[in-house]
């Protein structure tokens, strides 16, 4: 059964014959899995903030939202996959959002100010169709400005949901949310995409010279 789970992962028309790193990743998989719901319903999660320097002014401008799981040495690189991989990335995108929303509102009690944090937003979110509603729920709840949340994506977001990123993309500029294109030079990367989709800023992938 493991073996034919990794053929159809893998396409039609293919076969896969079974070894014992396959049953390894399996229970791997599960193993974090059941972290990563121990983790959502018990506070297992915190948030790090990663500052974007403006290289004229060699000021802080922002900061982006880095997600860490406590109490296990499991890193982002693994649990976020798993979490896309069995539905459970929506609730960690929501989580991640009042994390972040609640900890702007705490800092700017005590007179910092984020100026604007950066989320960032995974390809199995646009399936949490009420995800725009929750985020500005939660802005209007702790009285953070639309205009301080960035929202993060990849190009493998519109590539794959053409018609649910457009209309993403609409929801976020009416509420004054600006947007941030990650890795653009990787993979099928075109200059084309920015003539359509509303991007205000670009993160060049290192690869780009």
């Amino acid at each position: 059964e493991i073996a034919m789970f990794v053929a159809k992962r893998r396409g039609k028309n293919t076969f896969v014959f079974f070894n014992e790193d396959m049953k390894k990743a399996v229970e791997d998989d599960s193993d974090i899995r059941q972290k990563i719901a121990s983790s959502i319903h018990s506070g297992g999660f915190y948030m790090l903030y990663q500052p974007q320097v403006n290289v004229n002014t060699l000021e802080v401008s922002g900061y982006e939202a880095l997600i860490r799981m406590k109490n296990e040495n499991i890193g982002p690189g693994q649990f976020i996959p798993i979490a896309e991989k069995y539905g459970m990335i929506s609730e960690i995108g929501r989580l991640i959002t009042r994390l972040v929303v609640s900890d702007m509102s705490k800092c700017i009690k005590k007179g910092f100010d984020f100026n604007k944090v950066s989320l960032n937003y995974s390809c199995g979110q646009i399936n949490d169709k009420g995800y725009i509603k929750y985020l500005k729920e939660t802005l209007d709840e702790f009285n953070i400005p639309y205009s301080k949340i960035e929202i993060e994506i990849t190009e493998s977001l519109f590539l794959d949901n053409s018609n649910e990123a457009m209309e993403l993309f609409k929801a976020l500029k009416d509420l004054d949310i600006s947007i941030a294109l990650d890795d653009f030079g990787t993979g099928f990367s075109s200059l084309n995409y920015l003539t359509y989709i509303p991007i205000d800023y670009m993160k060049l992938d290192k690869s780009i010279d």
